[in-house]
């Protein structure tokens, strides 16, 4: 018996519809409504959230320059199926960027911006310690996305975000433990702030580094046991 497929949230709300439908999207690809591989079209996807092409067609424009759907010809857009490699890839540029977001916003800090840093970075050790992982998450994009933001440069902000999207979607589509939400990862972001504190400009952008190395080799380890012969 063919299984019926499972229509996404409608949107009801009319402000921001491309935000709102890229959001929807792309969490129906975390929780596989929309699988890897998958063909979907923009006519498909207006029905399911109950809004018009428009919004659907720009949603999927930027979910294929962050990486998670190709398109297929006159067929529509595929999900992207990733692999151990393409994780890899999107590792290796977070540690690019989040390293030189960092050297970026070394020469625009203040007690304040610093004071903010500390507050998210202590909250995230929290919310690790509590295994409070939707915490956890608010808390560590805070934080990075704090630092970008002090960065100052628009584009490397947008390079992070979409980045930031596809990292996390890739990790949470391949790996069911949150590996990156532990005190180990929460406590790097201290050790970045007190870097930043002493104006210890090259010690804060390999902190940073370090971190990002972290969480890739916690999830690869984990994936390529998984594929791993038995």
């Amino acid at each position: 018996m063919k299984r019926e497929k499972q229509a996404l949230i409608p949107i009801d709300r009319p402000e921001g519809l491309t935000d709102l439908a890229y959001n929807a999207i792309r969490q129906a690809i975390i929780e596989h409504q929309l699988k890897p591989g998958e063909s979907v079209s923009e006519a498909s996807l207006a029905e399911m959230l109950n809004v018009s092409k428009t919004p659907v067609r720009e949603s999927l424009i930027r979910l294929r320059e962050v990486g998670l759907i190709v398109f297929d010809g006159n067929r529509g857009a595929r999900i992207v199926d990733p692999t151990i490699e393409t994780i890899k890839d999107a590792y290796e540029v977070r540690e690019a960027l989040e390293g030189f977001s960092v050297r970026l916003a070394f020469a625009h800090l203040t007690p304040e911006a610093l004071d903010e840093l500390e507050l998210a970075a202590g909250r995230s050790i929290e919310c690790a310690v509590e295994e409070d992982i939707a915490g956890f998450q608010e808390w560590d994009q805070q934080f990075h996305f704090g630092i970008a933001t002090l960065a100052g440069n628009e584009r490397l902000y947008k390079l992070l975000r979409d980045n930031s999207d596809l990292v996390r979607t890739f990790r949470q589509l391949t790996v069911s433990r949150p590996l990156w939400a532990t005190v180990e990862c929460a406590t790097a972001h201290q050790e970045i702030v007190t870097a930043l504190r002493r104006r210890d400009q090259q010690g804060a952008v390999e902190g940073m580094q370090r971190h990002i190395q972290d969480v890739r080799n916690r999830v690869l380890q984990v994936l390529e046991a998984a594929e791993a012969p038995s």
